[in-house]
């Protein structure tokens, strides 16, 4: 039988908390660090703003993008 993982409240808090550090000193976080949650989709939900960062004008994210959105 399977069972979801359960997020401990302290996993929570910290993840929360590492949002706030986001940039800070060069440093971005994403996937479980910013959700909590290792799945594919809070994963490109977390690395998105990251890509975004770090090269707003690239084509290849244009196209993520695009293709996410449709």
């Amino acid at each position: 039988m399977f069972q979801h993982p359960l997020t401990p409240p302290g996993v929570i808090r910290s993840t929360r908390e590492r949002k706030s550090w986001q940039g800070m000193e060069g440093v971005w976080f994403a996937v479980q660090h910013t959700t909590g949650i290792d799945l594919q989709e809070p994963a490109l939900d977390s690395a998105t703003p990251v890509a975004q960062f770090i090269n707003p004008e690239s084509p290849q994210l244009a196209a993520l993008l695009a293709h996410v959105a449709s």
